[in-house]
């Protein structure tokens, strides 16, 4: 029965890569000749990519999981849009119209390329790009809900490369280069295709569980030399509504950085905190810095005479028991983590996520305020000769409520 199931799978497998290898040869995938299966995901891009895809089929021999379009055909039409969840277009003002269609049909849309959140604005046609979060309380409780934004200077400025909105939770994903890495502008589609894929299947199954639901934009970072490497952060925003000190009110924050590697063992995991508004103040941070460090029940308190009003939450870091180093500077109102292998007999962070916390003071003008930091380490070759990293990625975080 075994052999019989290992027979089916690759007959399976090979069936898929040889139907997804036509398709890709033929041109455009026409509604008229092929019927998506419902959450089916189209990737549009062109004469090149469409041989870059190709090319790299044969060697991985892997599926693409997608179907994919070549937009520079004459039968290129925009009328099979309707037929997918999802859709992923290259930034090219040319498919301003297309890109627009599809937005109007329902469909997740995907832009990918040299980006800012401006042009994938425009690109669409949002007004906003904007994201309601929850609230929650001291006890985790999701009391209100608070409107998520970016200032006109970020969203004109600030470079990513994939940016998603729609239905699903938005993707923004950076490209860094640093010491020893690919720079961003080498990515290929076919690194286009991993991640996007990626993020839509994981969001669909998070459907299912719940498992996102309570997280605000997926920000994602990407390096290597071949983009194996991603840095990953969630967050989750809270207000002590038992305080009630005049013009002003009380917020934390609850941060989760991870990452996820192909090769390599990772070495290093990092978070920092700032406070961009001066009329702002630092209340209190964790975790504190330790040593060897199995599972800890952490909590982050208000500066109030009742100690028992806290953020709290539990790091099982038991398979690796790590050092954290944490430094706050309350004269700047910034504050800083490490997460690394311990000294003695060092174990590899992988699979880890270091949660951080803080809680701060805001002048009352019904916004909250906070620059959030993140960057990851690993070590590849023999014996973990080489470090990579791509340095701090900072990303802007403004709460309306």
């Amino acid at each position: 029965m075994t052999i019989m199931n290992e027979h089916r799978t690759a007959y399976f497998c090979a069936l898929l890569l040889i139907t997804i290898s036509i398709l890709i040869s033929c041109g455009p995938v026409h509604a008229e000749t092929i019927e998506p299966e419902t959450g089916a995901f189209l990737l549009v891009t062109d004469t090149e990519g469409i041989e870059s895809i190709q090319n790299i089929l044969e060697t991985k021999g892997e599926p693409a999981y997608a179907d994919i379009v070549n937009f520079e055909n004459t039968a290129f039409d925009s009328n099979l849009f309707r037929k997918y969840k999802a859709i992923a277009f290259p930034y090219e003002e040319k498919l301003t119209d297309e890109i627009q269609k599809a937005w109007a049909s329902g469909c997740e849309v995907y832009l990918y390329g040299d980006l800012t959140i401006q042009k994938y604005k425009t690109m669409v046609g949002l007004d906003r790009f904007t994201l309601e979060v929850n609230l929650h309380n001291c006890n985790g409780e999701v009391i209100q809900k608070a409107t998520q934004y970016f200032e006109p200077e970020y969203e004109e400025n600030e470079r990513f490369d994939i940016i998603s909105y729609g239905s699903i939770r938005p993707l923004l994903v950076k490209a860094e280069s640093g010491s020893g890495l690919k720079n961003h502008a080498d990515m290929s589609v076919w690194n286009y295709l991993e991640c996007i894929v990626g993020h839509f299947k994981r969001m669909n199954q998070s459907q299912r569980s719940d498992t996102y639901i309570d997280c605000g934009f997926d920000i994602v970072k990407i390096w290597g030399e071949n983009n194996q490497f991603s840095n990953h952060m969630e967050y989750f925003l809270y207000r002590n509504y038992d305080e009630e000190l005049e013009n002003y009110d009380f917020f934390g924050i609850k941060t989760h950085v991870w990452v996820e590697n192909s090769v390599g063992t990772v070495t290093g995991i990092q978070t920092k905190y700032a406070l961009p508004f001066s009329s702002d103040n630092l209340i209190d941070t964790v975790s504190a810095s330790y040593t060897n460090i199995g599972a800890l029940d952490v909590s982050v308190g208000w500066g109030l005479t009742d100690p028992e009003m806290t953020i709290g939450y539990t790091m099982d870091l038991s398979n690796c028991h790590p050092t954290i180093s944490h430094s706050t500077n309350y004269g700047t109102d910034t504050v800083e983590w490490l997460m690394s292998p311990r000294s003695f007999l060092p174990l590899p962070l992988d699979g880890n996520n270091l949660i951080c916390s803080a809680t701060w003071v805001s002048w009352g003008i019904h916004t909250a305020a906070v620059d959030l930091y993140y960057n990851g380490v690993v070590e590849v070759g023999s014996n973990g000769v080489h470090s990579l990293t791509p340095g701090y990625t900072k990303y802007q975080m403004r709460f309306e409520y």
